[in-house]
């Protein structure tokens, strides 16, 4: 008897396409990546288990017009784009670092419709410790992946992604997790932050972050480095671009533990290079309202999408702001005299 090779093939297709098409359906209706231009309705909360790429692919594939971008650490990452009086992007990364502020810059200006009229940059201290090794890539490698010919295809075909998206649509009918990207409709959210969390989870994750910062960001190998050729990149690129620079606040504990570990000078210098570079900074790391409230922390160094939104309020001068005492604007004229109160907020604190 003849084997039939048309049959054959055409079996083999039937069964590739049973089998490879849930997985292709998944990974483009949830798109955990971000590579896809569509309405987000199940699978919303999405985890930044990727955020270099994520944000990356978002730009590259989609069309975005926005004339603000922002940049930090992820503790910037909560700081909603929708809250700034303008259209903007938050391109703020996990552990992200001055270093790479000027390549996903000049990334995000290419992929706007728009030209780039402010850059906010929200800046930590523990971007200081020269120490501190880079864990991720550089920003050239995930730009070249989002834009390698068949990219998206193999993100489709990928059945690890598969199971990850059938994850986060199962999610869904549990409770959500605490920490998530929200992709509604055709829009990113911000990181957002279910708050309160049980004490014991927060109580862990302090005395964890205490003891991180206290051995590594703080500890004996730290050396100080101000990053300053970074930000004069940025400047020298974007020379009409208004620059909006404020210092990320931090929990009470975390601020008197810097103060210990001998760091005030170092913390003072930080400030200095700020001004001095960028003219103004408003700065919000000292022991005010906010900072020496737990209840505003998920742990010793995350702020709540309720604090970031009122840090985009006090850096855009919102005059309807009503924590007035919360943010210091240091100027060029104004630092002689914010140092010597940040001193005595300080250095005098059991």
């Amino acid at each position: 008897m003849r084997f039939n090779w048309k049959k054959w093939n055409i079996f083999v297709l039937l069964l590739f396409f049973i089998f490879i098409s849930p997985v292709i359906s998944l990974n483009y209706i949830v798109d955990p990546m971000w590579s896809f231009n569509h309405s987000i309705v199940i699978g919303q909360r999405q985890a930044a288990f990727d955020e270099r790429q994520q944000k990356t692919n978002w730009l590259t594939f989609h069309s975005e017009d926005f004339n603000t971008v922002i940049f930090g650490d992820s503790r910037v990452t909560y700081l909603e784009p929708h809250s700034m009086p303008s259209k903007a992007f938050n391109y703020s990364l996990s552990s992200m670092r001055p270093v790479e502020f000027p390549a996903y810059l000049s990334y995000a200006s290419q992929r706007s419709k728009s030209p780039i009229d402010v850059v906010v940059l929200g800046l930590s201290f523990h971007q200081t410790n020269a120490s501190n090794e880079m864990t991720y890539k550089k920003p050239e490698f995930y730009i070249k992946k989002s834009n390698e010919l068949g990219y998206r295809l193999e993100l489709l075909l990928s059945a690890k992604l598969a199971l990850y998206s059938l994850e986060l649509i199962k999610d869904k009918q549990k409770k959500s997790p605490q920490d998530f990207y929200l992709r509604k409709g055709k829009d990113l959210y911000a990181h957002q932050m279910d708050l309160p969390i049980p004490k014991n989870i927060f109580e862990e994750a302090m005395k964890a972050d205490l003891e991180i910062y206290r051995t590594k960001v703080y500890g004996e190998n730290y050396q100080y480095t101000d990053n300053l050729i970074f930000f004069r990149e940025m400047l020298d690129e974007f020379p009409n671009a208004r620059f909006i620079v404020f210092t990320t606040p931090v929990s009470s504990h975390l601020i008197k533990l810097l103060v210990k570990q001998g760091h005030f000078a170092d913390y003072e210098r930080w400030l200095r290079d700020l001004v001095n570079v960028f003219g103004e900074v408003w700065h919000f790391m000292y022991l005010n309202e906010i900072t020496l409230d737990d209840d505003n922390f998920k742990d010793a160094h995350h702020f709540s999408n309720k604090v970031a939104n009122i840090i985009a309020a006090k850096i855009f001068e919102n005059k309807n702001n009503i924590h007035f005492n919360f943010g210091i604007k240091i100027t060029r004229e104004t630092i002689e005299k914010d140092l010597d109160f940040l001193k005595d907020n300080l250095l005098f604190v059991k």
